[in-house]
């Protein structure tokens, strides 16, 4: 139940993202019914609101890119998690540098595999951003 939870919250934050405004002084009422250039869905969905426009979702690219991230560390951390090979991968630790560089190496003491890969992850999105 936890991760059909998390997916199904995920999914739901993301219909969400792709129909309230982003923008806080902009009314829904303009911005529900009107087209977006930079949307990837260009659609029209229900019956039309009583002024005669329809609405309209707007699926931005970066909110797709940043789902799909959310969404695979959600069923990569669940395949880790659920597997005794998974977490053997997942907490292994990785050498770092020598012991004696205090202050200014984090992982003195080495850094696991997972959390390589969530800073991966998180530079890999900076940079996409």
């Amino acid at each position: 139940l936890g991760i059909a939870g998390a997916v199904l919250v995920l999914v739901l934050v993301f219909m969400a993202s792709c129909s309230f405004t982003n923008v806080w002084n902009y009314s829904a009422h303009s911005y529900m019914p009107a087209s977006s250039p930079y949307s990837l869905v260009q659609a029209r969905w229900g019956k039309p609101l009583p002024n005669g426009t329809y609405f309209r979702p707007k699926v931005y690219e970066d909110v797709v890119v940043f789902f799909a991230v959310v969404l695979g560390a959600i069923v990569l951390g669940a395949v880790a998690h659920s597997t005794i090979e998974g977490r053997r991968i997942v907490h292994t630790r990785l050498y770092c540098g020598p012991a004696w560089t205090g202050w200014f190496n984090p992982w003195n003491t080495g850094i696991s595999v997972g959390e390589l890969t969530v800073l991966l992850g998180w530079l890999l999105l900076f940079a996409y951003w």
